[in-house]
């Protein structure tokens, strides 16, 4: 069994459901057989998408330990036992000698390191932050830390193709206060499960996280129990505040909080939203900022440990929204005083910490801070938990820990179980030892390039009458006449075709329906350059006359339904994706830019149902899907030179159809040229003559224009490796040059280009949408 998590950052809409394109790295999408057989050593590998290096996973889940073992399921490990428990022993002996007296500087006997609970977990899990996992992976885990609270309604979000075994995962221990993407239906409908502090998410986390992450649950209780005796009371002072945020979310009203109450009391105050105090020396700036959630309460306990008390605020007042804060003054000795969670008593120790909210006022509650100051008796109530075990609520939520050994297994756990027998199948299937599974989608130029469908295994599959659904994923370089999915002879409407064309606004475009003697137009526009998912679904011949309607869809948002009740005429046109069926080559009707997930059902489908079709491949199974092009490297679907398959039941596949060049640029040369440069040998690069290739789907010749024939733009069959040479030789300076340029410009989505297919007609890139 092989599972993958994938941790994930996002941006998302504008006003006008436009996004633009942002930068991201680039990666190698072929994996060596090295690396697959590694990958399959673990049953589950948790990846952190968008995390460049350790140093910003927040969530410190690759910087603690990053494998969970289960060494009974796994016989390579037998073939590593000596060597590990060598390494084992040693660790140990070095664990054992360790003391948390550097992190607390406080003396307190030896803890044990060792914790037989938190050695195995049912299941052998990873983290990892390589990018070639992402095309397997089960969980793909979204984290709105990364997102600016604000960019998100003007940049894109970024998501990757989601395959039938994967599901899409929200992990987020913020306030919505702090990131207001967390309250928008849009961002959070398309997730399968969430993580976070809820009571109520799929699997809840916490922040009561150690100062290192190689504790065990029984370290951690060791530190909280510690009694701090080289701190004592006389050597600490009053009282600290530490915080960076002033603005976001709830900090107004605490700042205001603080600053009524230091009129009564003496408050050190750290980070930019105080001035030092008179009691602090030197400045009042925090020191680096920590990389993650265990070195910042290792950051805050340095701080701490000097105090007798600690305001421990959160960002915002909701019901298990307990940060960082109030574990970082419990292990180092000081008293929070804490403002935030209604339920905090089911978060810490029983008369462990002052609640804001038993105080009628901050001049109230700083009196009483003062009188506990000068009070060492009342002082001490608040750590009379101190003299018995720790109590199991805490203990909970310690093996809550958002890194720590119970919540990641508990992670692990849960991808392996919601697998099923069919989605595991599909996963084995995709990797094999000698390939894996790719997702890539295609480039056109508008040259005349398209792809005709070869129905021959169900002739009458695509002859659409009175239900069906047309979508696509589409990134136009431009906006004019361009057929998406075309059955109609040119110049009438004697079938269907779905397609492109200029809004009003004509740097903008709209989606296009022509079918049943009409054609209908969406009201919705959407930008160039920027990938859109656009559907349309038609049902006519209902019994309720309410129900005969167009309907189109843009990036999931129902458009305004349009009325018909005409059914769609059938005709014997082959179904043809990015051209126009009996439209001159070069001629309007091409489409020019990128397209994937190419889609026809044989039924209308409702507004939820098109949305899971955006985020959700097709087991290649379902009934209701006539044709899906999908365009991806996949060791299930052997592919063919110059065929595209299609993963429905009904084996529609494609064939590529590159024409060389348009009829404008032939007749810019004389025939004399043509002619002699057909008859001469010709020097190009390897990949142009794997092109031809890969486009000489007979073997022996490919349809070129011939020099005698411009004005009619005739086709005929000529020699391949004369004619076709010649004329991509003319054609390398301009068409290479325009090629690497549409390929330059790419967005984030397209991460890299399938060294297999780089021709001037046609390339993949790796698919990666913005919604």
């Amino acid at each position: 069994m092989y599972i993958t998590i994938v941790l994930f950052s996002f941006a998302y809409f504008n006003d006008h459901l436009a996004l633009y394109d942002q930068t991201a790295s680039v990666f190698d999408p072929l994996r060596s057989k090295l690396d697959i057989n590694q990958q399959q050593q673990r049953d589950i590998t948790i990846f952190l998408w968008d995390i460049t290096s350790k140093e910003r996973d927040w969530s410190g889940l690759l910087s603690s330990d990053a494998n969970l073992d289960n060494q009974q399921q796994h016989l390579y490990k037998q073939q590593q036992q000596q060597q590990q428990q060598q390494q084992q022993q040693e660790q140990q002996q070095q664990q054992q000698s360790r003391s948390l007296k550097s992190l607390i500087s406080s003396k307190m006997d030896d803890v044990e390191f060792k914790d037989e609970n938190e050695k195995v977990c049912d299941v052998s899990c990873s983290f990892t932050n390589n990018h070639i996992d992402l095309p397997l992976s089960d969980y793909i885990v979204f984290d709105p830390s990364f997102i600016h609270r604000d960019d998100w309604r003007r940049s894109p979000i970024n998501f990757p193709e989601k395959l039938p075994f994967q599901k899409f995962v929200l992990l987020d221990y913020f306030s919505k206060s702090q990131f207001p993407i967390l309250a928008d239906p849009r961002y959070t409908s398309l997730m399968d499960l969430h993580f976070n502090y809820s009571s109520d998410s799929t699997q809840q986390l916490s922040l009561a996280c150690p100062p290192d992450p190689s504790y065990t649950t029984k370290n951690t209780t060791s530190l909280l129990l510690n009694n701090h005796d080289s701190k004592p009371w006389e050597s600490r002072k009053g009282l600290v505040f530490i915080s960076s945020n002033c603005k976001i979310g709830f900090a107004k009203s605490r700042i205001n909080y603080v600053k009524s109450m230091k009129s009564i009391v003496d408050i050190d105050t750290f980070g930019k939203c105080f001035e030092s105090t008179s009691t602090q020396s030197g400045n009042n700036r925090l020191p680096i900022k920590p990389t993650n959630i265990n070195e910042i309460i290792k950051s805050n306990m340095k701080e701490f440990e000097n105090y007798k008390f600690a305001l421990t605020f959160e960002n915002e007042n909701s019901t298990d929204y307990v940060s960082e804060k109030v574990y970082s003054a419990l292990y180092s000795g000081a008293i929070p005083v804490y403002m935030g969670s209604k339920n905090i008593d089911n978060w810490v120790p029983t008369g462990s910490i002052i609640k804001v909210s038993d105080y009628s006022s901050p001049i109230e509650l700083a009196n009483y801070l003062k009188k506990v100051i000068d009070d060492p008796k009342e002082y001490k109530k608040y750590f009379e938990w101190k003299k018995s075990e720790l109590e199991q609520k805490v203990i909970d939520k310690l093996r809550m820990c958002i890194n720590g050994f119970h919540s990641k297994c508990k992670m692990c756990k849960m991808a392996n179980d919601v697998l099923s027998i069919k989605q595991l199948e599909l996963k084995k299937g995709l990797t094999t030892t000698h390939s894996s599974y790719q997702p890539f989608h295609l480039q056109m130029q508008g040259k005349g390039d398209h792809i005709k469908v070869d129905s021959s295994k169900c002739p009458t599959c695509l002859d659409l009458s009175e239900k069906y659904t047309l979508m696509a994923w589409v990134k136009p370089t431009s906006f004019g006449d361009q057929r998406v999915i075309d059955k109609n002879t040119g110049g009438t409407i004697d079938g269907y075709n779905f397609d492109i064309q200029k809004a009003t606004d004509s740097s903008r475009g709209i989606a296009r329906l022509c079918a049943g003697g009409n054609c209908f137009s969406s009201h919705m526009s959407f930008s160039p350059d920027v990938w859109t998912h656009i559907a349309v679904t038609y049902s006519v011949n209902n019994e309720h006359v309410h129900d005969n309607k167009v309907n189109f869809f843009i990036n999931g948002k129902k458009d305004i339904p349009q009325d018909f009740f005409n059914p769609t005429a059938k005709n014997k046109h082959p179904v043809l994706i990015g051209a126009s069926n009996g439209a001159a080559i070069g001629d309007s009707g091409t489409y020019n830019g990128n397209i994937d997930n190419i889609a026809i059902y044989n039924r209308s489908l409702s507004n939820q149902e098109i949305i899971n079709a955006m985020w959700n491949k097709p087991f290649g199974n379902e009934k209701d899907i006539l044709l899906y092009f999908d365009f991806d490297v996949n060791p299930l679907h052997r592919e063919t030179k110059g065929t595209v398959k299609d993963r429905s039941i009904y084996g529609n596949n494609g064939i590529f159809v590159a024409e060389i060049a348009s009829q404008s640029d032939f007749k810019r040369w004389s025939a004399k040229q043509v002619k002699e440069w057909a008859t001469k040998e010709v020097q190009v690069r390897e990949e142009y003559a794997q092109m031809l290739l890969d486009n000489d789907v007979d073997g022996e010749s490919i349809a070129v224009f011939t020099e005698a024939d411009f004005g009619k733009c005739g086709i005929v069959v000529a020699p391949a490796k004369k004619l076709y040479l010649a004329a991509q030789q003319l054609l390398i300076k301009q068409q290479q040059q325009q090629s690497l340029s549409h390929q330059h410009s790419s967005s984030s989505r397209e991460k890299s280009s399938s060294p297999s297919s780089p021709s001037c007609q046609y390339s993949f890139t790796q698919s990666f949408y913005s919604l």
